[in-house]
This record gives C-alpha cells, structure tokens and sequence, in this order.
C-alpha cells in the first residue's frame, strides 16, 4: 500500500509493508523535521507583490504553509493577499513587507483577516477561512506595561504629551488663571469651533505673534473694537489700498451740493471730483449716449415673430428674418449651414455623431461601447491577432499559436514543477527526452489550481505494453507500471480541457522503455476545483529523485 500524506500538516502516512529498512529516515523527516517546523518554525516568505500569493503546501517535504511563524516580507505597491490551505492551523502572522500596505491571509475561498504593515497578529484557519485567534481579552490587560481601555471606556491622562492629536471636537475647558493656548493656523481653518475658558473682568484672549489677511471678511464694530493710533491706522489702510479720509473724504466734501436729479459723482482727472448729468457721465465712460444708440433702436417698427435686429452698414438697424440673417453672416440659407472651420469646446458625444473623446492611444482600435464614448484596445505586439472574449467584453491582442516552455532538467529533486499557465489554457503537451529516477516508485503527474495540487478525483489506468498487467489510478495521473531503477523514458503526454464549466481534464500518455523493448500507455481525466495554473511531474511516493534527461511542456 502506497504512502499517504495527513490532510492538515500533510505527514507521510506510510503503508502497511512499505519502505522496508528505510522507514526511519521518513520518519525522521516528519518528526524531526515537519512537525518541529508546525509548532516552531519560522517562515521567512517574500510577497512577489502579485494579487494572491499562496503558500507552499508540500507533503511530506519542509514548505511555508506548515510553518508556526509567517514572517511576510516584500515591497507592496497596494493591498494583497496571502492564501494558504483550507485546512485548519494556527498562525503568528507579521507583516515586515515595505511600501506601508497591509495584506490579507486567507483561504482560497474565504475573505481572511488583514494583518496590518508592521502588526503581528495571532489567527487560525477553521478549514473554511482564516479569522482572529483572540477576540476578548480580560480587564486589566495590558501591552508593554501600558493598560487597554475599549471604545466605551475613558481614560484620564495625567502629565501626559500628546504629538499632534486630532480632535473631531475640539474643547478646552480651563478656568486657571495665566494658562496659554496655542493654536496652529490649520486649526483654525473654517467651521471649526473651539470652546474657550469664560473670560472675565479684565482677561484677554489674544492670538501671539499671529498675522491674518482678511479678504472679503466683514467686521462687526458694532460688537468689536479696533484699537490703535491715528497713524497706524492710516498704514493699514494704505497697505490695503484704501484711501484715508484725509483724501477722499476732504475731496468729497469740498463738492457743492449735488446738481440736478440723476447727477452722478466722477473723477475729473485732475485729483478732485465734479457733478455729471447722466448723457456726459456716459460720454465720460466711452459708452454711447441715448440720443444716438437708443434713438436709432426708438426709430425700428414693431419687430415680428423670430425676427433678428441688425445692422444695416447705413449707420442703421432693421429687421430681419433668419433665413435673411444667416445670409448677412455668412452661414447660407436653408437647413445646409456651412463653415470654413468648427472650433468645439468639449468631446462631441455618441449621441450627437460624435466619438466622446478626443484622443486616441497610437496604434489601437475603436471600439464601440453603445452610447457611451467610443474606447481604444492597447498597441497588439508583432504576431497577436484581435480576439472576441465574448459579447459583454472588448476584443484584445492574442498571441496566436502554442508556447513552448522553458525547459527543465530532470537530474535531481523530487518535484519537477511548471507554474503561473494563463487562465485561457486549453491543451498541455509534456515532453520527456531520456527520464529516469534513482528509484521503483512508478512516475505520476498532478494537475494544481490557485489553491494547490489536487491528488484526488482522478479516474484512468495505465498498462505495460509488453507485459499486459495494469492498474487504476484515483490519485494522480499514473505514467508507467511496475518501474524500475534506472529506466529511460522517452515520449509525450497530452493533456486537454475537455469542460470549462467545471474545468475537467482528460489526459492520455505514450512512453517509451528503450532498453526494455516496450511501452507504456495511459488515460484518464481529472475535474479541478478551480482553473488550471500549474502541472507537477513526480514520483507516486514523492522521495524518488530524478537523475538524467530533460522535460518540457508545450501549451496554447
């Protein structure tokens, strides 16, 4: 019987009769090891800034999810998430990452506690999502000698400095005698209230060293006074512009009494002031007098309906109607206006024939979006074709045709992993060219989702060509039977989506044993949780390491 790993800290299991003389080794591992690391160990992981970064989960091998301790660092340009398995375990949570985000610990499926920048904080996962460990703490707590008041709760401080406090009301009450109060001019901004100690008798209240330029403020004198002497006030009101009444008012009060009826005060320009009747004050002006502008509109008969007043280049005006005014102006007759140019204010709306907008990015393509404004794909880079996503979304550049991975050496490790595919997959071919292990265990391929590498709900066999024997498999995608140390293995496996709705896989496999003369064939299907994002190539007991060829994987 194979081995199997626990669900929560994913121990090796091992099966009744396995690892005969090596068991202690194993053993060892998930003693001295694996579980030290669940209740001690300390997980130094760094955030690739990504939405979601999720934390290694590895059975029966050292990983971060096990760990007692996550210690997150890495520069945050925003808020993330940090996802771990919905399994139930307790965490020390710190946050150590720079750009003064928090982030989020969570399930894959749950909405997680955030762990503010530079807090650490004590949580576990229920097998459903991540939530507080401690949500009550009892009277008297305190942290670093100092006591832990609730919301409800006051607190009076004694001889206490308090930096830059933000007061959503501020009040002083403060009766003593020679206190200061001192505030900065931002306190002091509009429709804020402060409330000041009563002042009596012979108290002031004054602002120190404090200058405010008044614009547009009234002064109540009634209520108020201004205090000073005869010259300082002259200043002030020179500073502002203003004359002092030993100007305006002597030059107003050297006029005789005021003229005729609707007589108006003026500058004469030569630094006093004269009664004007209303015809010369207009003159004086540089506006036209009655006589000529109002005579000549007194002299036009009653004007008809949608009628234009215009000039008439005679030193006159007329009547005129608006087929007649647009050909005076220039615009032409009859519905067809025409203009040598159009000069507009805004983006001319859909609605009105227009685009919305009034750039575009450099090598994009319009797109409609029904009556709002029209909107632009980004440049396609050399060899993407437009692509349909669908119609409630815009098309978008597509790189035609498959991608061939980078590939990697099969010559050690227990694990060869391909990560990060697109969403959009929809056929993965591996490659083996000269694979073998150091030991029997037959080799397998696991398909992972966002939240890990699944090993159950696979359902196929797999059969040795020259022998005929064969078996099923529940766990994984089995590849060969009854292998051997040192075995080469040359060939393809195909994996294709064959549902997107629920996201199964049917995979078949062709290898070849050189040496041996024969061959191995395989199928078998798999539905995943979630889409597909990354394809593992390993051993069914996960000890065996590899030790000579190469893989890689095609996909599209």
């Amino acid at each position: 019987m194979a081995s199997t790993f626990s669900t929560r800290l994913r121990l090796e299991l091992i099966g009744t009769g396995n690892q005969s003389g090596s068991w202690g080794a194993t053993t060892d591992i998930t003693i001295g090891t694996i579980m030290e690391e669940a209740i001690a160990g300390v997980a130094s992981v760094t955030h690739d800034d990504t939405a979601d970064y999720t934390l290694t989960a590895n059975n029966g091998t050292t990983d971060e999810a096990r760990q007692a301790i996550l210690d997150i660092g890495g520069a945050l340009s925003q808020a993330r998430n940090v996802v771990c398995p919905t399994q139930e375990k307790k965490y020390t949570v710190k946050n150590s990452t720079t750009g003064g985000f928090g982030f989020t610990l969570k399930t894959s499926g749950g909405s997680g506690i955030l762990v503010p920048n530079g807090a650490t904080m004590e949580l576990y996962c229920d097998g459903t999502d991540v939530v507080n460990s401690v949500t009550n703490l009892p009277a008297g707590t305190t942290i670093n000698d100092v006591a832990i008041t609730t919301a409800a709760n006051t607190q009076t401080l004694t001889n206490k400095t308090l930096t830059s406090p933000v007061l959503t009301t501020p009040q002083i009450n403060d009766t003593s005698e020679d206190h200061q109060y001192i505030f900065g001019v931002s306190e002091l901004a509009a429709d804020r209230t402060v409330t000041l100690p009563l002042l009596t008798g012979n108290d002031t209240f004054t602002f120190n060293a404090f200058a405010a330029t008044l614009t547009n403020k009234s002064i109540d004198l009634a209520n108020n006074t201004m205090t000073g002497t005869l010259a300082e006030f002259n200043t002030a009101v020179s500073d502002a512009n203003l004359q002092a009444q030993d100007d305006v008012l002597d030059d107003l009060a050297a006029l005789s009494p005021v003229g005729a009826n609707g007589d108006f005060i003026v500058g004469t320009g030569a630094g006093t002031y004269a009664h004007e009747s209303a015809a010369t004050a207009l003159i004086s002006m540089g506006a036209q007098a009655q006589d000529l502008v109002l005579d000549d509109l007194a002299a036009l008969a009653a004007v008809a309906d949608n009628e234009f007043i215009v000039g008439t280049g005679a030193g006159v005006y007329a009547h005129e109607s608006g087929a007649t005014a647009r050909t005076s102006i220039g615009l032409g007759t009859g519905d067809a206006a025409a203009f040598a140019s159009l000069t507009l204010t805004a983006d001319l709306a859909v609605a009105e024939g227009g685009t919305g907008a009034s750039t575009f990015t450099d090598g994009g393509v319009l797109l409609g979006s029904g009556t709002s404004a029209v909107s632009v794909t980004t440049a396609g880079n050399v060899g993407e074709v437009l692509t349909s996503t669908g119609a409630a979304s815009d098309p978008t550049f597509q790189t035609v045709g498959s991608t061939l991975d980078t590939e990697q050496a099969t010559t050690s490790g227990t694990d060869i992993d391909f990560t990060g595919l697109p969403s959009t997959v929809k056929r993965i071919v591996f490659q083996f060219v000269g694979v073998s292990t150091n030991g029997t265990d037959d080799l397998i391929i696991v398909l992972g989702d966002a939240g890990g590498f699944e090993e159950t709900g696979y359902d196929g066999a797999v059969t040795e060509q020259l022998s005929g024997v064969g078996s099923n498999f529940t766990t994984r995608f089995t590849l060969t039977q009854n292998n051997a140390t040192g075995t080469v293995l040359h060939g393809t496996v195909t994996l294709t989506l064959e549902n997107s709705a629920n996201n199964t896989w049917v995979a078949v496999s062709t290898l070849a044993r050189g040496a041996a003369n024969t061959m191995y064939f395989m199928a078998g299907s798999k539905s995943l949780t979630a889409v597909l994002t990354q394809v593992r190539l390993s051993t069914v007991g996960g000890t065996d390491a590899f030790d000579a060829g190469a893989v890689n994987i095609l996909y599209d």
